[in-house]
């Protein structure tokens, strides 16, 4: 990926901070290298989705996000409007598959995530690749909030409360 970007364990924690804030208003976005998701695990996690979306339609559709009661699984292509208001707008041009912290269903929009059956093809390790990266990632975007706060000259636990809200986490795969 091209762009700004910057090894995030070689920098002080103050200039890293600072770093991270100006790329994100200079440039809009910033790519970390070093980051602590491991190689291993994101490889994995790549094999595993690319498995998932090459399914045939069907079997996705088992786990249409329509049908679980806090809104997680499988988007189809079309399934979601970026503009939900405007009935005239384009539906977008993605698929993707979302998951968040199982909890109990007495909460709103909580409860289990859908899981593909693992007897199809390549579907084995989805489960445990995906939930593991759901977890490194949300320690990553507790890391980065820190940094965040620092880099606006805020205490650093200033975002810990919003950053530690797992209930408020999830994560959509996109193809």
């Amino acid at each position: 990926m091209g762009g700004p970007h910057w090894v995030y364990q070689r920098l002080p924690r103050r200039q890293r901070s600072r770093e991270s804030c100006r790329c994100r208003e200079n440039q809009g976005f910033l790519q970390i290298i070093g980051h602590g998701v491991t190689e291993h695990l994101q490889n994995t996690l790549f094999k595993v989705i690319a498995a998932f979306f090459a399914l045939p339609i069907n079997e996705k559709l088992k786990l249409s996000a329509e049908l679980s009661p806090c809104l997680r699984g499988y988007d189809m292509v079309g399934g979601q409007k970026l503009d939900g208001l405007d009935e005239s707008a384009t539906p977008d041009q993605k698929e993707g598959f979302m998951i968040k912290p199982e909890k109990p269903l007495e909460r709103f929009l909580a409860g289990p995530n859908q899981w593909p059956d693992t007897s199809l093809l390549g579907m084995a390790d989805f489960q445990d690749a995906y939930t593991e990266y759901f977890w490194a990632v949300h320690e990553l975007s507790k890391k980065m909030f820190r940094l965040v706060a620092l880099g606006l000259d805020l205490d650093e636990n200033y975002f810990d409360d919003f950053a530690s809200d797992i209930d408020g986490s999830s994560n959509n795969l996109i193809r």
